[in-house]
């Protein structure tokens, strides 16, 4: 399983209710990279569950996130490392899940 965070932050959703403690996954989504002048913009789109059990379970993402960020050629080799760092910006408390 890919990686992910838990995110501790309380969430009201776009389906119209709250969750605690959700499970958020770049999972198997399309990473896409493209060259700007100097470097890469590099694109993502993340999942959040209402928990990983849920996930695992292979139920449907209630939600989901754009996530934009720069990188430079040297770390398109690991760019999740990247697109986490820049999610994890968009919460208050969130704990790395690494499987």
């Amino acid at each position: 399983m890919p990686p992910g965070i838990t995110i501790n932050d309380s969430l009201f959703l776009d389906v119209g209710i709250t969750v605690a403690a959700s499970y958020c996954s770049f999972g198997k989504s399309i990473i896409r990279s493209s060259p700007n002048e100097t470097d890469y913009q590099i694109r993502g789109i993340a999942k959040i569950w209402p928990n990983k059990t849920q996930r695992d379970n292979n139920c449907d993402a209630l939600q989901t996130q754009s996530v934009a960020v720069g990188a430079t050629k040297g770390q398109l080799n690991d760019i999740y490392p990247i697109l986490y760092t820049e999610l994890k910006t968009n919460y208050i408390s969130v704990i790395d899940i690494i499987e």
